[in-house]
């Protein structure tokens, strides 16, 4: 049964990394997998990241690092992220803005600087941008590169002035 399943919610349940290893191994061909706050770190991600048609994955509110987003990066065929509340920094960043499909992402809570977010809003396919509450120092910075249609939500590292834009690059910044 598992090996014919393509959505997967695990969700508040703590698996851990030996529970997503084992997901995977039962269930091959997901295209949809929720492990939201499920205690998933490194590991778990790395194990994840072998799901060659996955989709949507969330993976928020779990202890992954640099190491595993990076991994995730492998998830080619991805197309919606949601990785807030972990560790992911600027490697993480720059390696998932290397998907060609990745058009939903949110990284709130997170270790994401301002050259991680340049290479998220440079993406040919992002299309909703969430970066609150990461150390990026001058959100501004990011308004001359913002595409037209790019729904991007971010707040400075200092928690003053949200920048919310989906209708042209510099419109919508509110303080």
């Amino acid at each position: 049964v598992g090996a014919l399943l393509t959505r997967l919610d695990l969700g508040r349940n703590p698996i851990g990394d030996a529970g997503a290893a084992l997901a995977v191994e039962c269930c091959p061909v997901l295209t949809s997998l929720s492990v939201d706050s499920c205690l998933i770190g490194c590991p778990g991600a790395q194990a994840i990241a072998s799901l060659r048609e996955l989709r949507a994955l969330d993976i928020s509110a779990n202890f992954v690092q640099d190491a595993g987003g990076v991994a995730l990066a492998a998830c080619t065929s991805l197309e919606s992220l949601h990785a807030s509340t972990n560790w992911l920094g600027e490697a993480s960043a720059v390696a998932l803005s290397r998907l060609p499909r990745l058009r939903d992402v949110e990284l709130d809570d997170n270790l994401v600087t301002l050259a991680g977010a340049r290479a998220l809003v440079a993406m040919p396919a992002v299309r909703r941008l969430l970066l609150w509450h990461n150390p990026i120092h001058c959100v501004y910075a990011l308004l001359e590169e913002c595409p037209a249609g790019l729904v991007l939500q971010v707040s400075s590292f200092r928690g003053a002035g949200i920048l919310t834009t989906g209708r042209s690059p510099g419109a919508g910044v509110d303080s």
